[in-house]
């Protein structure tokens, strides 16, 4: 029996340490937010103190419960899969001394998913990370005077509070604050401030001190003394530049009242103040915890930047940190740059990400403030000694936040879910855009540029081409995020020269003094750097040093670039922006048929598969008992050492439950990467591989069913569908692969197919990067894809009464009927619909308006069987169909939540199978995308020497302009690996021979006979191999590989024309390629339309297929028409095909009697027109001039006047 999962032949060296969990940005931060934000959001605000101080809302400990529902359940059935929060709450009475404490139901919080997504309502949403300047202190440059100096400002950005900022003034060349006020920013002098904040000022002899009593103040608030601990530096002061800014106070400022009255009146000139308001301005502003808050990371910069080192916990800034601020902005503007921040929002040492933890954390305080209000309110009720918490706590704006927050947040996006790298990469994105970020219109070029800070953190390469290109990045492949939200990227640390083991995380602002090799260096046996002198790069550029000075080496060449950048082989070949191209339309490569993963890999394709979520692992150790297409049954084994005789796992009896107490044991459990479980077995012995037998163990008695997803819908439409790997009595342990999904081959990512191609034109039809295919394609189903498509159909409660879902239809055949939907009215299961065809059967009621006589007669008669009813059922749309794969049926009182007024509703799903048409678009990794032109016979297609036509003829044309060489290189390789079976060994070291020798370049003339030509003779189960980005094959290698083979050493070929048999004058690049179908699909582009809807006002068709609209006939179509003097065809474009009322209704009837079609009449815009101009009060009349002969304008015939009076059109 063969592997469950085939490794790939590595080329080159492979990368020792290992990628991080992919997911992990998701699910710490989510961990982090259940078991520390929560708990850390609810001190903030508790306890919550009444204004008399006799009552108090304590907060103890809050508790999680697992969601009630399953993720399954969740999607089926339109449910929200959270998670119950409940707090501890204590009522104390602090007069009598009682307390009264309950549990408090907080909220339901959505719970995230082992793949990193929250489901809202039945759909999978992601919290996108989002990238914000971190809080802190920042020096910048502020007003230039004159080309050779420039004033200074110092910006302490709190994460939560007032802005404070210090700046030079270049009229008075004294120094200031700026304060934010309500209305405006208002400039005070330094010495203002400082002495409103308790400082005594000794202008003559240049002295500042703090007196008794403000230093007591320090100490109660901060908990130091401020004369013993983080005195900054005074000798700034005694500088003759400095006598300005003393002498710069306020005229009429003496004391600290003074300077506190002086502030007020420039902050609030109208309103009034007591001593106790004046007093607490400034502390309130800038010392007081719950208005002031600077968070752990701007209290980490406040210390690095300034000097000062205060713990992290303190979190509210210091009069030690507005002097040393003072200071700095001192040195800066006196002795130069040096020290000035990079620009803010490129440099990585000046951003953070605020992940979903933090994001939720965000949400959560809001909540609370505005419940904390309430409660306060409550608490000065006169009977609040008989309240308890639960009447206390109104928890609706907690729920209302967190509804907000998951539901329209611009962070909790719909998850791109086309194939599974698209959702890998969704959740690892970052965005700049968001409430505390930037807007698309402000973002200016230096926002969206690259910054050597990125380097290896975010990926300069991957970013959507549009509006948001540079504002949306993503995360670099060995990238985490620490505890304060800096991207960190891994080095190995070296010791003498030699690169140990031992690897560190460094944040951007921490690498800038040490010198950092790349990860190509070469070394010797024993880890030493061979090279004497080498590039590394230090303070943000490249320089030369000495192996000796070497301090750090990365860890890899794909360090610096995505992991979806780092699935394209040979990138370093490729242009830039076409890398870019590349990496994006990965993302919209379609889940095909028959998943084929790429011959020539980058050895990412399983990590990035595995981390996806979507495959089936092995939960534990044990033995496959049963396999189907649905389900898989393993019995749990117990797990020991042979030889030591150590347990090494045990079944686990403890199943999570749902609704159970949620611990961090638990959460561990269930987030486990599948890696993390396959430590554990490292030392399990088998007895023969192949075959899967574990010789060190003991089946148990316990077992575990494990479902299959089967044709279910992403939120793209595309397929979702496992594919089991396993077969019976076979051994797995933890974390090995069950299951395939729908882009994956062996639990490889497999987004297309490998194809044979040839670089040739052919007879034009693939000018312009089109793309000729081979009828085989589409015989073999090579790039044919299923699509699933929901249709809903509603029944509401009408003001005439509820409407039905319901088989009894009128007006159709009861035989139909019968045959295609069910008793209750919906389409059957298996039944083939196409356009027209209907889903669900529904009656709506319609109003009656007085009947006639006869119809009262007639109803008398034959009764009133389907009185006041109309049909208005559920019918598939215009170009859409397919085969009914799945139906369900809701009413009112199942677990489904129904919206608002509706009765019932009946969901039907409908498959499509998609082969390539002419119109779809295809692409290879390299950014090499085209449009199929023409779909060939097979025996039309031009045909190697030995009879194998041709997969795809690509356009030679569309590579050297657009600089991507990586796509022929492929090619090339590709080809050499076509002919090799997995499985021969001799032929697997000739490889590795051949890959490990230097070739040198080999004339033409010289190549063996017989090696001119391509004979194809491909593998069952060809090789696959791994070609990592940056340590990729070169080319001398691959023609190594072409001589073991006898294959021409160019890689060129002779082909033969499929239509005459005659032999192309050029030999031809011929190889293969991986290609992918996109969902760029053209049966959801083209469009056709005969009558439809006409717009009210203008009469003319509605736009868009959505609308079944018309193509518009814009100006400059006029004017072609015009110049081919199509006049006849012109005027038919722009009146009965367009907005003639009378005109077209003739015209319709004159085709449906096959009469002559009559003339065209006037366009109704034209009465538009006139209507406008009399509501301009312009009287314009229209007439016959009888004179010339010529007929200007005439009235609306009767039958125009009768139509555009609102009667129905067709």
């Amino acid at each position: 029996m063969a592997k469950i999962v085939e490794e790939r032949f590595a080329l080159s060296e492979e990368d020792s340490y290992p990628l991080p969990p992919l997911l992990e940005v998701q699910t710490q931060s989510y961990r982090w937010f259940l078991f520390e934000g929560l708990d850390q959001v609810f001190r903030e605000v508790f306890p919550i103190v009444s204004g008399d101080g006799n009552f108090e809302l304590r907060f103890n400990h809050c508790k999680v419960y697992l969601p009630k529902y399953g993720v399954e359940e969740c999607l089926m059935k339109d449910l929200t899969l959270s998670a119950t929060i409940k707090a501890s709450i204590s009522f104390v009475n602090n007069l009598t001394g009682e307390i009264k404490e309950q549990e408090v139901f907080t909220t339901e919080l959505p719970f995230i998913t082992a793949d990193g997504t929250v489901i809202i309502n039945g759909v999978e949403r992601v919290i996108v990370s989002q990238l914000v300047r971190a809080p802190g202190v920042y020096l910048t440059h502020g007003e230039k005077r004159t080309p050779n100096e420039s004033a200074h400002m110092v910006k302490i950005i709190p994460y939560r509070g007032a802005w404070l900022r210090f700046e030079y003034d270049i009229k008075s060349e004294a120094y200031q604050v700026r304060l934010d006020s309500p209305r405006r920013v208002i400039k005070v002098p330094m010495v203002d401030f400082l002495m409103a904040l308790g400082f005594e000022l000794d202008v003559e002899g240049k002295r500042l001190w703090l007196p008794p009593k403000e230093r007591e103040f320090i100490r109660e608030r901060f908990g130091f003394d401020f004369t013993e601990k983080n005195w900054p530096q005074q000798e700034f002061l005694l500088e003759d530049r400095f006598n300005p800014t003393l002498r710069a106070r306020s005229q009429n400022v003496r004391s600290k009242s003074d300077a506190q009255k002086e502030i007020w009146r420039r902050l609030h000139p109208t309103d009034p103040y007591t001593s106790e308001m004046l007093e607490a301005m400034l502390p309130q502003r800038f010392f007081d915890r719950r208005r002031y808050d600077l968070a752990a990371v701007g209290r980490y910069v406040l210390n690095r930047k300034l000097g000062v080192g205060f713990p992290l916990s303190l979190t509210t800034l210091t009069h030690a940190d507005i002097l040393e601020a003072f200071r700095r902005l001192y040195e800066l503007q006196e002795y130069g740059e040096r020290g000035v921040d990079d620009i803010e929002h490129l440099n990585l040492g000046n951003r953070r990400v605020e992940h979903i933890g933090e994001l939720l954390v965000s949400q959560f305080r809001r909540g609370l403030l505005r419940m904390e209000r309430i409660v306060q309110e409550k608490l000065m009720l006169p009977d609040a000694a008989k309240e308890t918490p639960k009447s206390l706590m109104n928890t609706r704006p907690i729920i209302g936040v967190v509804k907000e927050f998951f539901g329209s947040s611009q962070m909790s996006q719909f998850m791109d879910n086309t194939n599974p790298l698209a959702a890998l990469t969704h959740k690892r994105r970052l965005s700049a855009l968001g409430p505390k970020g930037l807007t698309r219109e402000a973002a200016r070029f230096d926002f969206r540029d690259v910054h050597h800070s990125h380097y290896g953190r975010i990926c300069p390469i991957e970013s959507p081409e549009g509006p948001n290109i540079g504002l949306i990045s993503s995360l670099a492949t060995y990238a985490r995020v620490n505890e304060l939200g800096f991207i960190e990227t891994p080095y190995y640390v070296v010791k003498d020269g030699r690169v140990t083991s031992e690897v560190r995380y460094f944040a951007a602002h921490e690498e800038e003094e040490f010198a950092i090799a790349p990860s190509t260096v070469r070394l010797d046996r024993h880890r030493h750097i061979e090279e004497s002198a080498l590039y590394v790069r230090r303070h943000g550029s490249y320089e030369q040093v000495l192996a000796s000075e070497v301090d750090f080496v990365e860890v890899s060449p794909a360090q610096f670039i995505s992991v979806t950048t780092a699935l394209v082989p040979f990138l370093e070949h490729d242009d830039p922006i076409r890398a870019l191209m590349g990496s994006n339309m990965q993302r919209q490569a379609v889940p095909l048929l028959f998943p084929d993963s790429p011959l020539v890999g980058t050895g990412l394709e399983h990590k990035v598969a595995e981390d996806a979520g979507n495959l089936l692992v092995s939960p534990f150790c044990g033995e496959v008992t049963y396999v189907d297409s649905e389900r898989i049954r393993l019995r749990k084994a117990v797990v020991f050492d042979r030889l030591t005789g150590e347990i090494l796992d045990f079944p686990n009896l403890e199943r999570v439950e749902r609704e159970q107490e949620l611990t961090r044991e638990k959460f561990d459990y269930l987030f486990s990467p599948p890696e993390a479980g396959k430590a554990i077995y490292r030392r399990v012995p088998f007895a023969d591989r192949a075959v899967r037998r574990l010789t060190g163990h003991r089946i148990s008695d316990i077992e575990e069913e494990l479902v299959l997803r089967k044709f279910q819908r992403s939120n793209q439409g595309t397929l979702i569908n496992n594919r089991p790997r396993v077969h019976m009595n076979f051994a797995v342990i933890k974390g090995d692969l069950l299951a395939d999904a729908s882009s994956t081959q062996g639990g490889e990512i497999a987004l297309g197919q490998n194809v044979l191609v040839g670089f040739m034109s052919w007879r034009g039809y693939n000018f312009e990067d089109a793309v000729l295919v081979g009828e085989q394609l589409i015989k073999n189903d090579t790039f044919t894809s299923i699509h699933i498509e929901k249709y809903e159909c509603e029944a509401s409660n009408t003001k005439l009464g509820p409407e039905r879902i319901t088989r009894e239809i009128t007006g159709m055949q009861e035989e139909y009927l019968e045959r295609n939907l069910d008793e209750r009215g919906i389409v059957r299961v298996g039944a083939e619909v196409t356009a027209g065809d209907v889903l669900a059967g529904k009656i709506t009621p319609r109003g009656e308006s007085d009947l006639t006589g006869e119809e009262k007669l007639i109803r008398a008669v034959f009764g009133d069987k389907g009185k006041g009813y109309k049909n208005t059922p559920l019918k598939v749309p215009h170009g859409q169909g397919g085969v009914v794969i799945h139906t369900s049926y809701y009413s009112r009182g199942d677990e489904i939540e129904l919206p608002h007024n509706v009765v019932e509703m009946a969901r039907i799903f409908v498959a499509k199978k998609r082969r390539l048409s002419i119109g779809d678009k295809v692409a290879g990794r390299h950014g090499n995308k085209g449009v199929i032109s023409n779909i060939l016979p097979e025996e039309d297609m031009p045909f190697l020497p030995d009879g194998t036509p041709l997969d795809i003829i690509l356009d030679p044309l569309g590579v050297p302009s657009r600089m991507n060489i990586g796509q022929l290189l492929e090619t090339h390789l590709g080809l050499a690996l076509m002919g090799i079976e997995r499985g021969d060994e001799q032929m697997r070291r000739a490889v590795r021979q051949a890959a490990e020798t230097d070739d040198v370049p080999m004339d033409r003339s010289e190549a063996p006979p017989g090696a001119r030509e391509i004979w194809l003779q491909p593998a069952k189960h060809p090789l696959k191999v791994m070609n990592p980005v940056f340590r990729s094959v070169p080319e001398a290698k691959i023609r190594a590989m072409y001589r073991q083979q006898g294959l021409p050493l160019d890689g060129k070929t002779t082909l033969y024309d499929g239509l005459t048999g005659e032999p192309f004058r050029e030999r031809v690049t011929v190889g293969v390629m991986y290609v992918m179908k996109l969902n760029h699909l053209v049966d959801d582009k083209v469009h056709a339309r005969s009558t439809g809807s006409y717009a009210l006002i203008t009469q003319q068709p509605l736009g868009g297929k959505a609308q079944f609209g018309g193509q518009r006939l814009g100006e400059m179509e006029v004017w072609a028409l015009e110049g081919y003097g199509a006049a006849n065809l012109l005027k038919e474009m722009l009146t009965v095909k367009s907005d003639d009322v009378a005109g077209r209704n003739r015209t319709y009837k004159a085709i449906v009697d096959g009469s002559a079609i009559p003339e065209p009449g006037v366009p109704e815009s034209f009465y538009v027109m006139m209507n406008e101009l009399k509501g301009l009060g312009l009287d314009v009349e229209i007439g016959y001039e009888e004179e010339a002969g010529n007929i200007l304008l005439g009235p609306p015939a009767e039958e125009e006047q009768k139509v555009t009076k609102g009667d129905e059109v067709i």
